[in-house]
């Protein structure tokens, strides 16, 4: 999935004159079927190239809640009233030997007892149907005709609108006093039978030739956060649609025009903030979901693209339709987007080229031909320079392997400046699939050749909010595994806790990093494990750098046994650690000793648990002779804690 930008102007604009006053409207091809605000009338007009002409109106069974037309199947109707859906065909009456006229008649009807659609959609016999947060799909097929009633042959009972669901409304009556909190649910293929709604089939006035069966097909309900206070209003569904994916070739040999072969149907549905993309056939599975920026009003979606319509501007987003019927076609093909990057590219190049780093970074244009890519990258950045350009051409050159064109791109800019590049396009250094957080080649990169860079790009981007700190703790680990370090806390890790507890401000982010970091430095001061890596901050420079650490007293040095000897390789660890306890962990702990009376025993006993485990008693005997600070809270609670350590 890609995201883009781009905005299409409208050509032109017709006025269409009804004969009442309009509610709700739907275009099938070149028709447009309005329906009157009173809600039981509908106008059907060809829409042709100057005007558009009204050639027939019908009545419905009651209020229109919502409407929907099928292209395919000479152009079908689907009304969905309260509690039920109705289907108008699509017909043409002859008046007399020279004259005909085109008309609806009722087809079918479908009872769904219980639901109030919101939205509703029908093509090639597929219908789905919308309600605030749940979506129901099912498909009619026809099969041979039997003595048997429709609903009897289909094992339903027989509702109708004046029978409501009584298991539902049963069900309701026993929980008028408690608060139900419905669950997310799937329900895919003949599963979605046992979701509990049910959809009985009506005979109208016309001869059926065949009898009509109710396939399941999905059922898809969504549960709001009400805990976070989240309402329906602001998590239901919208933008039902189905798309229909036909086979690419509609001639045989010998070029005669042959009826489009469906291959499959896809479905989609949308929340404020994430879409859904369903394939209906072989098998029942979804295939995309879509995570928008902001809050998106509505969504259509294209053969190509997803377009989303939001408060501030329409997004666009590419979708794996193209994709899903090669593979239909020949399952062997390869579709991962080389049949689709080359679009992209050459759409963004000539309408939003500022856009073209964040589609060039997009997992999704990783099999992109790199060459073109540089390309169209380095015209753009003739135009308008920028930082973001620049890195992404060497993200580029490193692709292609050509070190020395890598290197002239990462040159140009001094590191600080690259920092801000980063910012303004993460996916340079992290992908995040659905698989998990992935490095990206160039982080992989830097992590051998430029580390301070890595590490300062990742505070950065951790403070401005473009990446959480259990995302980068994931970075980190990942990135090291890939380079064959295999250590719980690999240094760079280390190294990135250190850089951002000297940077953040926030107040749990301090408290998290400084556990982090407590536990790295006695773990591998007690259990000997240093790998000899030489860290990005020495103790001095996290020492000058930063108040968190401080000034080693001198006494600390003093009090030390000399018998009690450190190696060299644990030396930094050691002097950040006492820099880290004198300084900043054993006065916050007093403090809130002092703070809290009725507590404070639990917090001695917890102080001397967690010297104990660690061991430190024994271990590290330079601990033990608390000399006062300068401070008056520790001096005033140092007898106890001497006492109870």
């Amino acid at each position: 999935m890609v995201h883009v930008y781009n905005c299409h102007p409208f050509a032109s604009q017709q006025i269409v004159p009804t004969e009442q006053e309009p509610g709700l409207f739907c275009c099938g091809g070149d028709v447009l079927f309005v329906v009157s605000a009173v809600g039981c009338k509908i106008e059907a007009f060809s829409l042709q190239e100057d005007r558009c002409t009204p050639f027939c109106r019908f009545s419905t069974m009651g209020n229109v809640l919502r409407i929907a037309h099928s292209e395919v199947d000479t152009g079908d109707l689907l009304v969905g009233c309260e509690k039920s859906l109705i289907i108008f065909k699509l017909k043409n009456e002859v008046l007399h030997e020279q004259l005909s006229a085109l008309d609806f008649e009722r087809f079918l009807i479908l009872h769904v007892p219980g639901w109030i659609p919101t939205a509703v959609c029908y093509c090639a016999g597929y219908i789905a149907v919308q309600i605030d947060l749940e979506v129901l799909v099912v498909k009619l097929e026809y099969v041979q005709k039997s003595s048997q009633d429709v609903s009897i042959m289909l094992g339903n009972d027989e509702r109708t609108d004046d029978k409501p669901d009584l298991k539902r409304q049963a069900s309701q009556n026993e929980t008028d006093d408690f608060c139900i909190f419905q669950k997310h649910q799937e329900m895919l293929g003949q599963a979605a039978v046992e979701c509990g709604v049910s959809v009985t089939p009506e005979k109208t006035g016309v001869d059926f030739d065949e009898d009509i069966k109710i396939q399941y097909i999905l059922y898809r309900r969504f549960a709001p956060d009400f805990f976070q206070g989240h309402t329906v209003e602001e998590t239901q569904l919208r933008s039902l649609s189905l798309l229909p994916i036909y086979r690419t070739g509609d001639s045989n040999h010998c070029g005669d025009v042959r009826p489009r072969e469906l291959l499959n149907m896809l479905c989609f549905f949308s929340l404020p903030n994430t879409g859904y993309l369903y394939s209906l056939k072989s098998p029942v599975e979804l295939i995309s979901n879509y995570q928008y920026p902001e809050k998106a009003l509505a969504a259509v979606l294209s053969t190509r693209f997803l377009y989303v319509i939001t408060s501030h501007d329409l997004q666009c987003f590419t979708v794996r339709c193209s994709a899903l019927a090669a593979r239909l076609e020949d399952p062997y093909m390869d579709t991962t987007m080389r049949d689709i990057a080359e679009q992209v590219l050459t759409i963004f190049s000539s309408t939003e080229p500022s856009q073209l780093p964040h589609v060039v970074c997009s997992p999704s244009m990783i099999n992109g031909n790199p060459a073109t890519t540089f390309t169209c990258l380095e015209k753009w950045e003739a135009i308008t320079p920028s930082v973001t350009v620049t890195l992404t051409k060497a993200a580029i050159a490193l692709k292609m392997k050509d070190l020395q064109l890598y290197k002239r791109q990462m040159d140009r800019h001094a590191e600080m400046l690259q920092v801000y590049g980063f910012i303004e396009e993460p996916k340079l250094l992290i992908h995040r699939t659905p698989e998990g957080i992935k490095p990206t080649a160039l982080a992989c990169h830097l992590r051998e050749t430029q580390d301070g860079l890595l590490v300062a790009a990742t505070v950065a981007l951790h403070e401005n909010g473009k990446m959480k700190l259990t995302e980068a703790d994931v970075f980190f680990k990942v990135l090291c595994k890939e380079t064959g370090h295999t250590e719980s806390e690999p240094q760079l890790l280390v190294d990135f806790w250190e850089a951002l507890l000297v940077a953040s401000a926030q107040e749990s982010i301090i408290q998290d990093l400084l556990f982090k970091l407590v536990s790295v430095y006695i773990h591998r001061i007690s259990a000997k494990e240093n790998l000899g890596i030489k860290p990005l901050k020495t103790a001095e420079d996290l020492i000058n750098s930063s108040t968190h650490y401080g000034l080693i007293f001198p006494w600390v040095t003093v009090i030390t046994p000399a018998h009690f000897n450190i190696a060299y390789e644990y030396q930094e660890d050691l002097q950040k650690l006492q820099a880290l306890w004198w300084q900043k962990l054993l006065p916050e702990l007093c403090e809130r000793i002092k703070s809290s009376e009725d507590e404070s025993d639990i917090l001695l006993f917890s102080l001397k648990g967690f010297w104990r485990k660690k061991k430190l008693l024994f271990q590290f005997p330079m601990l033990l002779p608390l000399v006062p600070l300068p401070s008056s809270s520790f001096i005033s609670y140092l007898p106890d804690i001497i006492a109870n350590t």
